[in-house]
Parts: structure tokens; C-alpha cells; sequence
């Protein structure tokens, strides 16, 4: 069994090259799209660790210069991916979460979450989904904002670890922590489509769209036409996870008790924890602050405030020189190498799409079936493209880049399709995409990375919860921007 599923992704991409391209793709671009299609397989079927499937394909494809002909930049390529922001953004996330864990500050803050929410259930998932709706207008950094903030509060519930002197966590406290990490993940993609400044991706396509459409295409018409459709989520995302996953509330009483004894005999703060905890807070602070000054539409910091990737080497740095962490700490933590391998390498594989403009030939094909449809089913079409495309790419500026404008080119081909509703509602697809993979956002590979669900539940679940935002999309979304006529 381990065998057949090693050489299934060989097979994907042997019968690729066996097979004629189609008139569309030429053959470098068929024989790309077999090893992405392999790679993606292999991910699925679990033929090697997430990072070894990256990097086996990247190298596959540099050495068969897919993307470039020339040695030396087919190498470029293959490496690019480790120059990305979001790569260190969850770097230093990762690491955040292994500080928290040795200095033990992540026990009492689960400690701290399950007595101040009671352990109820739902209590919690609403809290932590206002969480995120608080800190998604002040951080342009999904990654950042879940991956640096929200999921290490949250990382040392018992869900996921049962070392701490007193035996293995109970199946109550198990399936409540599956659930406050799954709502956080579920409802930083809706924050991340609620607000412009939310995700840099946004910024770069509302520009994209309004170059294209026209001026109707702004940050405060996009807010407006995507508030119903967020609300709306928010609402559904923290009772759907909890009827699916079923944390045991008839066990909050005896949870909360629990959790206060033990916060009770972890007495004060040692000098780690208080370490830890201002290297943490200063983290937040220039994060948070880095939104404020970059804005709404810039892609990185400008104007003086801190890209969010440095600010998380800076707080690798901290810990480092605050002896909370030695580098045998990270440099042995295989969660952080192999989330930080995996992005890079998947960033690098979607690169390659839009290189070759693979991803712009299959929006187009796609986008050119919606030619004589009625304008609603012109734009259900045209939206289900640009959010079920994600499932390719692992880049999202990438996705804003290069599909955004094929489907808006098809949109305006295929009148009388609303163009700046349709652009407004494809922009937002960039951040409700971010739920379906594990390589579909930084904060999706730090959760898939965190060890609490297997890997194909978290594919599993990731299409419930897309496809659940997508139902919100279109049956809220779309009758709300076309009966405001923008």
C-alpha cells in the first residue's frame, strides 16, 4: 500500500507526458501541468511528507527546465519561493508556537481561554471568530494575524500535547480544542475576504479590477457589497464546526474546573514565560501597527512601518537572544522546516503556473462557456472559477495576478454581466479560497502543519467549509451586489 502510493504520483505524471497535449497548452506547459497534477496527488495521498512532495517536484520541474530553458534561472525558480514574505511570516509563526510550548506561557493561555470561555463550546468559537474580525482590519497579513496571534493561544489546548506530568488529555478537552483551532482557521478566510486592508492580495486586486472595470471598483464599495456575505459566515462558520466536530458541552463545568486548578497550581510567571510573553506582545503590536501604516491597498509596508515577515524575524531574534529558544530548538523542530519547505516549494509550483500561462489558459477555456448565459448565471460560473481554481494555487497573489483578469476579460466579453459586481465579489473569493487546502493561505499550512488533524480530514474538511462559503457567496452575495446595481 505505501508503495502504490509513492508511485501513483509517478504515474500521474508518466501518463501526463504519454498522453498528447491538448491544442491549448503546448508540451512544456502539458508536461508542468503533470507534475503539478502529480504533486497535488501526492499531497492527497500522502506518498511522502508535505515538504518532500514540494520539493521533489520543483526539482523535477528545474531539471527539466519546464519554466525556463536556461539552467541557471530554472534554478532561480525553483528557489524563489523561500524569498516570499508569507514563507517567513509562518516561519516565525511556527516558532512562535514552539517558544510558547518550551517556556510553557502556551499552557496557561489555554489554561486562561477555557476558564474565561466556561469551555463552552460555541461561547468560545464566537469569541475567537470576533478575534479575528478585530485584528483583520489592522493586518494585512492572514498569516500573521492567525498563524502569529490567534493559533499559538490556542496551540497548546490538550488537542495537542499531553506531556505536562498529568496524563493524556481527555476526549472532551480533545475535541473542544480540535474545534477552537478549526473555527480560528474557518474564520480568518472570512475575515481575510471581510476587509480591503485584510490581506495584502486584496489591495493588489482591487487595483488589478479597477485598471480593468473602472473607477467603480473601490475599497469602501467592496466592504459593502462583501458585509452581508461575512455576517452571514461569521454566524454559520463557528455552529457548523461545532455540530460537525461536537465538543462535549455537557463537560464545561468539570472542564472549567479542571482548568482553573491547574492554573491555579502553575503559580506566578517564571522569567521564560515573561520573556516570552513581551516578545509575543511586541510581535502584536508592530504587526497591528504595520496595517495602520501600510494601508489598505499596498501589498508590503510602506511609509516607514515594518513588512510583517520581518517583524517575525524579529521575534525568532528576540527569543533567540532572550535564551527562550537555542537554534538546536529550531533547527530540530521538524512542524517549522517542513511548513517552511512545504510553502516555498508550493509557492514556487504555482509561480510556474502563471509563468507559463497555464492558469491563464484554463480561465479563459473556462471563462468562455458563460458567452449567451443569463448575467446571474454568467457570474455563478464566472466566481465558481475564480474560488475552485484555489485548489491550483498556492499563491494568492498569484491567483489576483493572473486568473483575476482572465475572468474579468470574461465577464466584460459576455455582456450584460455586471462587471463591478463582479469584479467586487472575485476579489473576495481570494480570502473565502484560503479554507480548501492545506497550501492554500499561510495560515492554512501552519494549521495543517500543526499535527491536530490528519491530513486528509483536513482536505475533507476544507471542502465542507468551501463550499460552504461559496453558497454564501453566490445566494447572498450575488443578489445583494446585483439589487444595488453596482
Amino acid at each position: 500500500m505505501r508503495l502504490t502510493r509513492r508511485l501513483a504520483p509517478v504515474a500521474i505524471a508518466a501518463a501526463f507526458a504519454a498522453c498528447p497535449h491538448p491544442a491549448v497548452l503546448d508540451a512544456r506547459q502539458w508536461t508542468y501541468l503533470g507534475i503539478y497534477a502529480a504533486a497535488v496527488a501526492g499531497l492527497l495521498l500522502r506518498s511522502l511528507a508535505p515538504a518532500a512532495v514540494g520539493l521533489v517536484a520543483v526539482a523535477v520541474a528545474a531539471a527539466l527546465r519546464c519554466v525556463d530553458s536556461d539552467p541557471g534561472r530554472a534554478l532561480g525558480w525553483a528557489i524563489e519561493g523561500f524569498g516570499d514574505a508569507t514563507v517567513w511570516i509562518v516561519f516565525g509563526a511556527m516558532v512562535s508556537v514552539l517558544a510558547l510550548r518550551k517556556s510553557g506561557l502556551g499552557r496557561r493561555f489555554a489554561l486562561r481561554i477555557l476558564v474565561l470561555s466556561g469551555a463552552r463550546p460555541r461561547p468560545l468559537g464566537f469569541a475567537i471568530a470576533a478575534t479575528e474580525l478585530l485584528l483583520a482590519p489592522f493586518m494585512p497579513s492572514n498569516a500573521a494575524r492567525n498563524g502569529g496571534i490567534v493559533f499559538p493561544l490556542l496551540a497548546e489546548l490538550p488537542a495537542f500535547r499531553s506531556d505536562d506530568g498529568e496524563g493524556p488529555p481527555t476526549e472532551s478537552v480533545r475535541r473542544l480544542g480540535a474545534y477552537a483551532t478549526w473555527t480560528a482557521f474557518a474564520s480568518n478566510a472570512i475575515t481575510s475576504a471581510t476587509f480591503p486592508s485584510a490581506l495584502a492580495a486584496n489591495g493588489l486586486g482591487l487595483a488589478i479590477a479597477a485598471r480593468i472595470v473602472g473607477p467603480g471598483v473601490t475599497a469602501p464599495a467592496y466592504l459593502v457589497a462583501m458585509a452581508p456575505v461575512s455576517i452571514v459566515l461569521l454566524i454559520a462558520t463557528p455552529l457548523l464546526a461545532c455540530a460537525m466536530l461536537r465538543p462535549p458541552a455537557e463537560d464545561a463545568v468539570a472542564l472549567r474546573a479542571a482548568a482553573a486548578a491547574r492554573l491555579a497550581r502553575l503559580g506566578r510567571w517564571s522569567r521564560m514565560e515573561i520573556a516570552t510573553g513581551c516578545a509575543f506582545a511586541a510581535a502584536v503590536v508592530l504587526w497591528v501597527g504595520s496595517g495602520f501604516v501600510a494601508g489598505p491597498t499596498a501589498p508590503g509596508a510602506v511609509g516607514g512601518a515594518l513588512n510583517p515577515a520581518t517583524v517575525a524575524l524579529l521575534l525568532v531574534a528576540a527569543l533567540l537572544a532572550a535564551g527562550v529558544l537555542d537554534f538546536d530548538d529550531i533547527a530540530s523542530d521538524r512542524r517549522t522546516w517542513g511548513a517552511t519547505v512545504f510553502l516555498a516549494t508550493f509557492i514556487a509550483l504555482a509561480d510556474g503556473l502563471g509563468r507559463l500561462g497555464i492558469l491563464r489558459v484554463l480561465a479563459a477555456g473556462a471563462a468562455q462557456r458563460v458567452a449567451g448565459l443569463d448575467p446571474p448565471a454568467a457570474m455563478v460560473l464566472l466566481l465558481a472559477l475564480a474560488f475552485w481554481i484555489r485548489y491550483l494555487v498556492a499563491s494568492i497573489n498569484v491567483q489576483a495576478a493572473v486568473v483575476l483578469p482572465a475572468i474579468l476579460a470574461a465577464g466584460a466579453a459576455a455582456p450584460p454581466v455586471p462587471a463591478t459586481a463582479l469584479a467586487l465579489l472575485a476579489v473576495g473569493t481570494l480570502g473565502l479560497g484560503g479554507v480548501l487546502t492545506p497550501f492554500a493561505s499561510g495560515a492554512a499550512v501552519i494549521h495543517g502543519e500543526a499535527g491536530g488533524l490528519p491530513r486528509i480530514a483536513f482536505w475533507r474538511r476544507g471542502l465542507q467549509f468551501g463550499a460552504l462559503n461559496f453558497a454564501v457567496l453566490v445566494a447572498v452575495g450575488v443578489p445583494w451586489v446585483l439589487w444595488r446595481g453596482v
